[in-house]
Parts: structure tokens; sequence; C-alpha cells
């Protein structure tokens, strides 16, 4: 599973070392004397209690505690502490590196704290859904629309600490993910209003490292380089911050082609590790980035022999720092200053294997660096079938890369239109403003008093008109929302323009079942809300899940449970998404059957089956209208979820042989 660096995030934390066993000891003791003291306040004791689980930092023991503590939660702060020991929970499990149910546990915290119209919790908990998207998977339209939720409640709570924070992860999920700079100007704009005017203040800091590494994507090299600057002096006792600012410089220099200030940079950034004191391998892997700044600068300011120099060290340093990724890019700088120096069979040799490293593991970039050494090497060697090869995957990589520039350079004259638009409208506003001014008077001098009732009567007539429009588009706006409730999107638009939709064979899709084991026994042992309370927390849950594995809910039967990958859009990972899907139905289950039964609760279990094949899908009904599916693929899944066992997920050998591989 590939992980993404987070960016830097402001995290309280206790830390309690070897040095501090009293301190700790005497804080459990506190915390858990005010717990158990019940004439206390039910919201104090809870918060004891959530610390006392809060300060153990071993991550089984949290789990554990945090599993313990929820059903008191529920009962003693369900709106507050319960939603945040799920918090707790989803840390833990990000923690662990498992996303699935770090997601799961943070999505039962939040659906509480919707509930309970907590925007305090709602932010944080959004956030945290929103990091493990951004965190394990490649989940552009999730984890956008978390971190859009947060920033949309931290405006409604009105912290300015909330607002940064989530302006700062869509920030970087604009840009991980869509690499849309413009968008991140405008966040940064936004950013800016509530930094604190205080250049000593880590939010500000902050600002100019997000500022920095935008314009830098973008090239504009010289604000950019400014921010850099201002980050150096703020971050002045920083010795790894100094280390990674001077590179940053430096790299700005060279591409400005300033190779003598980029020099001084480096020789600065040397001196900074020399009396750093630091050793070990944080030394090496400091010494290593500063080799291959030195490399970049001397390859592109054409001094090859000492490029290979800095080259060779890099690799030496990546050997002993047993690092991949480092070691064959040292590889692909070495092949690359062989080459330039006429050594085509090393260069060769060590960029053959790189650029099969790199094609997975690196940007357009570094396959482009790559292929250029290999189609040079290659025809001053003169072998043109392979040169030739190479030649064609360097046109192919450049044109790409010379896209990403011009999109680049879109970007810098639309924000640059944008900031000259507003100046010219607000230079517009404020000559209407007057020109209003104006007319006002000679409105109040005039006496047509007959044009004054008929201007007063249209006024009346323009308000009604308004009124009528803002109340068909709330309308429209929730006609549509009820439909998009109860069918898939595709076909609601298809419903909607033309009053009707077909029925579509779907030639392979994946239909999930389940039904609930023990349910009848429990409707006779519990009263009618209860029971309708429970299932709809569990349809709750499987709806949040399916919505997460793009999975289409079809309906529900009483207390069976309908859905299918690959309608209406078909979607080559069906097979796969229903049976996460699936498998997380079984788990949450467990989780929650668990739960009721440390409340002393009466619950029920869950089969599943699955089945893989073609169906039937339309609307069927003309008032109360429903998407379906239909077919033998339906009526087997339906089988394999009666024959399956309790707690588990059956699936047919259609699905197993097409998910097997």
């Amino acid at each position: 599973m590939k992980i993404k660096i987070l960016p830097v995030l402001l995290l309280g934390v206790f830390i309690f070392n070897s040095n501090k066993t009293h301190a700790q000891k005497a804080i459990f003791d506190s915390l858990w004397t005010i717990w158990e003291t019940e004439s206390l306040s039910d919201s104090l004791r809870a918060r004891a209690h959530y610390y006392y689980i809060w300060n153990h930092n071993d991550l089984d023991s949290l789990e554990r505690l945090c599993k313990e503590f929820a059903p008191i939660a529920n009962k003693l702060s369900p709106c507050y502490y319960y939603p945040k020991v799920y918090g707790l929970l989803n840390w833990t499990k990000k923690n662990k590196t498992q996303p699935d149910s770090a997601i799961y546990y943070a999505n039962i915290g939040l659906n509480r704290s919707i509930s309970c119209n907590n925007t305090e919790l709602n932010i944080d908990l959004h956030n945290r859904v929103g990091e493990v998207y951004y965190q394990f998977y490649d989940n552009k339209d999730s984890t956008l629309k978390h971190f859009k939720l947060a920033l949309q409640n931290a405006y409604e709570y009105g912290d300015t600490s909330n607002i940064l924070t989530c302006l700062g992860w869509c920030i970087s999920s604009v840009i991980y993910f869509e690499r849309d700079y413009n968008q991140a100007l405008i966040y940064l704009d936004e950013y800016e209003k509530y930094v604190p005017n205080d250049k000593s203040s880590p939010l500000y800091a902050n600002y100019l490292d997000q500022r920095s590494r935008v314009n830098f994507a973008i090239q504009e090299y010289d604000v950019a380089i400014d921010y850099y600057i201002e980050l150096k002096e703020f971050y002045a006792d920083n010795i790894y911050a100094q280390v990674n600012l001077c590179n940053s410089i430096s790299l700005v220099y060279t591409f400005q082609k300033k190779y003598a200030q980029a020099d001084s940079m480096l020789i600065h950034e040397k001196e900074i590790i020399d009396r750093s004191g630091i050793e070990g391998l944080e030394k090496i892997d400091l010494l290593f980035k500063w080799h291959w700044h030195y490399w970049t600068l001397h390859y592109k300011s054409q001094q090859y022999a000492k490029s290979l120099d800095h080259s060779k060290e890099m690799l030496r340093l990546a050997k002993e720092l047993n690092n991949e990724s480092k070691i064959q890019s040292s590889k692909s700088c070495l092949g690359a200053s062989n080459a330039q120096l006429g050594n085509y069979q090393q260069a060769i040799a060590l960029v053959l294997e790189s650029y099969k490293y790199h094609e997975n593991n690196c940007p357009l970039f570094c396959l482009r660096e790559d292929a250029e050494t290999l189609y040079k090497s290659y025809k001053k060697l003169g072998d043109n079938k392979k040169a030739l090869l190479y030649y064609e995957v360097l046109i192919n990589l450049q044109d790409s890369i010379d896209n990403e520039d011009n999109q680049r350079a879109v970007i810098r004259s639309e924000y640059k239109y944008q900031y000259e638009k507003q100046a010219l409208t607000d230079s517009l506003e404020f000559a209407k403003t007057e020109e209003l001014k104006d007319l006002e008077i000679e409105k109040q001098q005039a006496e047509l008093s007959q044009q004054r009732v008929g201007l007063a009567a249209t006024g009346v007539g323009l308000l009604l008109i308004i009124a009528l429009a803002i109340s068909i588009y709330k309308g429209k706006k929730r006609s549509d929302e009820l439909l998009l409730n109860i069918l898939p999107e595709e076909t609601a638009q298809e419903l909607k323009s033309k009053g009707s939709a077909e029925s579509k064979l779907i030639e392979d899709t994946t239909v999930l079942f389940t039904d609930f084991e023990g349910f009848t026994e429990m409707s006779e042992n519990v009263t009618a809300s209860a029971l309708v309370k429970d299932i709809n927390e569990c349809f709750s849950a499987f709806d949040h899940i399916m919505e997460k594995h793009g999975v289409e809910k079809i309906k529900t039967i009483g207390d069976a449970y309908m859905a299918a990958g690959g309608v209406p859009t078909p979607s080559p990972t069906h097979v796969k998404d229903v049976v996460l899907a699936a498998l997380e139905i079984a788990d949450f289950m467990k989780d929650w059957a668990a739960q009721k039964e440390a409340k002393g609760e009466p619950h029920f279990d869950i089969r599943i089956g699955v089945n893989t094949g073609p169906v039937v899908a339309g609307i069927v009904g003309i008032k109360k209208f429903q998407y379906d599916i239909w077919g033998d693929t339906v009526n087997t899944a339906n089988r394999m979820e009666s024959a399956g066992e309790v707690g588990k997920v059956n699936i047919s050998e259609s699905t197993y042989y097409k998910l097997k591989d």
C-alpha cells in the first residue's frame, strides 16, 4: 500500500519518557479518582475517563480501553465524548496502518456528531476521515469532500485555528490530486485573511511554506525565493529546517541559472550540517540531499566532472541508508554524468536499472531524464534501433511535461487576470455607487408622483418575480436531491430529460444480499422503536460503506439489504468493490454486536451473499418508482446469502473466478 507523506500539522500529544514515570502514574491516579467519584457530574467523569485513556501511548491498550469506554461514553456523554472516543479509535487504527478500520471508526463518531449538531466535532471527524483517504488512498473525491465539509463547519464554528487547519488540508489536496494551483492560490488568499499579523507565529510560517511551494510549482521563482528566505529567518534555530530551506533556495537559484548564488547557499548549508553535532543515519541523510543538490547545480551548469563526483558520493551514502529510491536516483544521476563525459556503456548500465524503477515510482521528469540519457548514449554507440525507441519515449514524455508547463502558464495568467479584474470591479462598483447617489438626489427632487407610483408597482412586481424564482429554484433543488436519494444519478438525469428511463441489460455486475439472523426472535423481545432504531443504525452504516466503495444501493426489503457494483455505470473493479464492501459490513456487524453485548442488550447477526453475472436494470412503478435489477444473478446472490454462514461472506463460483487473480 502506497502511503503519502502528510503535511505538517500542529498536534498536541502527551509524551512520557522513562524519566517521567512518576508524573505519569500521578496523572493516571488523579484521572481515575475523578472517574470513580460518582458524586461528580457525568461530563466531568467522562472527561477524566477519556483523558485517562488518551494518555496511554501503547496502541493496543489504547484501542482496548476505547472500546470498553464507548458504551459508557454513550450513556454519560452521547454527543461529545462518545464521538470523540471513536475519533481516538480512528487515530489508533491509522497509526496501525489499518485505513479501512480507521475510516469506519471515524464515520461512527461523525454520524453521531452530525446527529447531535456538534459543529466542533464535525470539523475534527471530517478531517480525520479526509486524512485517511489522503494518506492511504488515491481517492480524490472522498478526500476533498471531507476536507471541504470540515472547512464549511469551521467557518460556521468561527474558530480561526480550525479554519487554518482545514484550509491547509484543502491546499494540500487540490495540489496533490488535481494539481490545481489556481485553486490552491485562492485558498492561500483566504488563509492569509486569518493568519495572525505576527511574523513570529507558527501559523504565519505555515502560510509562507505553503505559498513558497505553490509559487515554486508554477515557476514563479522570484516570489518563491522571497518566501523561502523569510522562512529561513523564522526557523533560524531549527537545524533541519535550515538545511531543507538551503536546499530549496539553492534549487530555485539553479533553475534561475544563478549558479554563484546557488553555490554560496550550498556552502552555507554544509557549514550548518558540520556544526550541528548530528551524527549517524540522520547526518548521512542530510549529506545525501546536499550532494544531490550540488549534483543538480553542477550538471545544470555543465560542470560534468564535478557532478560525477557528487553522484558517486550520493550512491555510496544511499547504500549506507539502504534506501532503494535513493539508490536508483543516484544511479540515474551517475549515468547522466557518465553520458555527458562520453562513458556511454557505463551510463546505459546504470540508467537502464533506474529507468525500470522510475517507471512506477517517480514523476514524469525523472523518466524523461533517464530516457534522454539512454537515447543519447545508444545514438553515440550507433545502436539506432534502441536510440529510436527511447527517442519516442522521450518525445511522449516531453509532450506531457509541456502540457503541464502550459497549464502553469495559464494558471499564472488566470491568477493575474483575477486580481486585475477584481481591481477593475472595485473601481466600477465605486463609480456605480456614486451614480446611484446622484440619481437618488434627482428622484427626491422630482415631483412626478405618477412615475413614482409606477416605479413602486414595478418594484413590487420584480420582488414577486424574484421570490417566485427563488421558490422554484429551491423546489427544483429539493426535488433533485430527493430524486438522487432513490435513483442512480445517470438514471435520474435520463428520467428528468426524457420523462422516462429505459431498462438496460448490464452484462457484468456483482450483486450483494444481506439478511439478519435472529431478527424475528429479537422482534418479539424488544419494542418496535428500538428494533427500527437498530435496523436504521445498521443500514445507515451499510449506506456509508457502499458509498465508500462506489457500490450502488438498490433497496431494502424488511431486514434484507441489496446492493450492486457496476450499475448503472460499468466498472472494471466492481467485483473487488462489492466483496470489500461485504467484508466491511461483516466487520461492522461484529463490532456492533460486541457493543450490544457489552451493554447487555439483544442483537442480531448477519449473513451475506455475493454473486457476479448479467442483470436487467431499470425503473419500476409510476408513482413511488424505484430503481431495481432482475435476473438469475440476483436470485443466485440471494441463495448465496441464505446458504451462507453467520458473520461470513459467501461468494459464488463466478465471483470467485473473477476475483481470484
